[in-house]
Parts: structure tokens; sequence; C-alpha cells
């Protein structure tokens, strides 16, 4: 009992109290509908356009900016652009370093997920993260190249949607492009760059940078 209040003491003394109070009870573009609440740790950056809405689901906080060593000042950004929405089911926990960036009309829905420090997130159209899935360090997810290329006066690298299934476990140093789909319990190992999509399988890039695929996997936290 000693150490569980004692923990909830350490984690209330790191997090910005004043932007606390004001996102969770006062700031119009965020909806709370349960208990959950967005908990922004000490040197977090949260910067919400004025028609964009966080929606937060069920119980589970927001937790950003965890798990920072003692005397840094290194930040986390949440960004959302005009028209964006972030539909958040069962909270979710960001570190330190990461990234988060919606841009205008863009959408984001997650169940509960971890990301480690120095992961990127960028969505242009759209990205879904499912239940219970792990983003290790130095991630990068994008569903955009951001630079339209054109050819006979046609875009032809548009903006295409990123679906990650429940139970994923992303590696550290890998890289998630547009179109991809993560089926439910895959494995994407470190440093791989995935542009198709794959199904229960754990992803693997050997030293040749060729991927090996084992199907049929099963992982547990």
């Amino acid at each position: 009992m000693f150490f569980r209040v004692s923990d909830r003491l350490k984690m209330w003394a790191n997090i910005n109290i004043h932007r606390y109070i004001y996102y969770n009870y006062f700031c119009k573009k965020v909806k709370r509908n349960g208990n959950g609440k967005i908990v922004p740790f000490k040197n977090v950056i949260i910067d919400l356009a004025s028609d964009s809405r966080i929606i937060i689901e069920g119980n589970g906080n927001v937790e950003i900016g965890t798990n920072k060593l003692k005397g840094s000042k290194e930040e986390a950004h949440v960004r959302l652009r005009e028209g964006a929405v972030w539909k958040v089911k069962n909270g979710c926990n960001l570190a330190y370093g990461v990234t988060v960036e919606l841009l205008k009309q863009a959408e984001f829905e997650t169940g509960f997920f971890t990301m480690n420090t120095n992961s990127t997130l960028i969505a242009a159209k759209k990205i879904t993260i499912g239940e219970d899935v792990m983003i290790s360090r130095g991630v990068t997810i994008y569903d955009s190249d951001f630079h339209p290329i054109e050819k006979n006066g046609e875009n032809i690298n548009s903006e295409k949607e990123i679906w990650i299934g429940n139970h994923v476990w992303i590696g550290a140093n890998a890289t998630i492009l547009k179109g991809v789909e993560i089926g439910e319990g895959s494995i994407v190992s470190a440093e791989t760059l995935v542009t198709n999509r794959v199904g229960n399988q754990i992803i693997i890039c050997n030293e040749k940078r060729n991927f090996v695929l084992h199907e049929n996997i099963t992982w547990h936290r």
C-alpha cells in the first residue's frame, strides 16, 4: 500500500497540473466520454487547432511524456491541425521524446497502445491502431509522402491509410509507410521497413535487407 501511494505521489509531482486541469475540464477541443483523462507530464507540448478534437472513450488515461529521466527537459509533442480528430479508446502511454501529429482533416483512431521515446507518427489521411499495441523506440509511422509528385498533371503519390491490428509489437527503428495493413498478433522486428500489407506474421529484416516471414505466431507481453 505504501509503495502504491508513493508511486502515485511521484507521478503527480511530474505532471503539469495547470495543463491537466485545463485540458480535462476547460478545453472545448477535448471531449471525454468516461473517466479517462489527458495526463500531460512536464515539458509536454500540446498544440490543438481551434476546430480539432481529441475524443477520449472509456476510463483509460492519455499519458503524454512519461518515463523521462530525472532532470531531463526533453519534450513530447502532440499536434492536431485544422479539422483533425483523434479518437482514443482505453487510453495510451506516450513516452518522452515522442511526436504525434495530425495534419489538416486527418483522423487517428486508437485502442490502448504504448509508444516509446523518439518515435514519430504523422497522419495526413487516417491511421488506425488496435488494442494492446507496443511501439518501440525510434519507430516512424507515416501515411503520406508529404510532398506530391505529379505526372501528366495528376498526383501519383497520394496519401493512403495505415491500419495496425490488435496485439501488434513494432520493434525499434522500424518504419511503417502509407497503405500498410499489419494483421493482428504480428511482430515487426527492429530496423524493418514495411511498405506492403502483412498478416499474422513475424516480419524480420535480415542482413541482406530481405524480409523473412514466420506465419501463425503467438506472443505475450
